[in-house]
């Protein structure tokens, strides 16, 4: 069965006692009559970029956290890690260039900390 239903969804029954006694059993657990659609789900093609993520899109193209293949598909664990980790390698070649203000905000967050303590 898709959905089970609740006692005020069975169709005459919202008022009355519970219509499990009267039920024809074999019908209910082959899902007969009682099932019901929960949602459903938009269409749209995945290789199509939705214009409120068009520019965020060509700008992580661009920059090599995706492929360029399938804006609108869903996103696998796999291709999370390889994004996180291209993320953290450009991270860390951004910090590794900047030692000493990194340092300075170290300071500064610890400043921040005393002060909340």
């Amino acid at each position: 069965m898709k959905y089970t239903i609740g006692h005020q969804e069975c169709p005459g029954y919202s008022w009355k006692n519970c219509p499990g006694d009267t039920w024809n059993y074999k019908d209910v657990i082959a899902g007969k009559g009682f099932e019901k659609e929960v949602f459903k789900v938009a269409e749209r093609d995945v290789n199509e970029v939705s214009d409120w993520a068009a520019a965020s899109w060509k700008e992580a193209q661009a920059n090599g956290y995706f492929d360029g293949t399938r804006p609108g598909d869903n996103l696998t664990r796999e291709e999370a890690a390889i994004i996180v980790n291209r993320l953290r390698s450009n991270f860390l070649k951004l910090i590794g260039s900047n030692t000493a203000g990194i340092k300075a905000l170290e300071g500064k967050l610890q400043e921040i900390e005393k002060e909340n303590r």
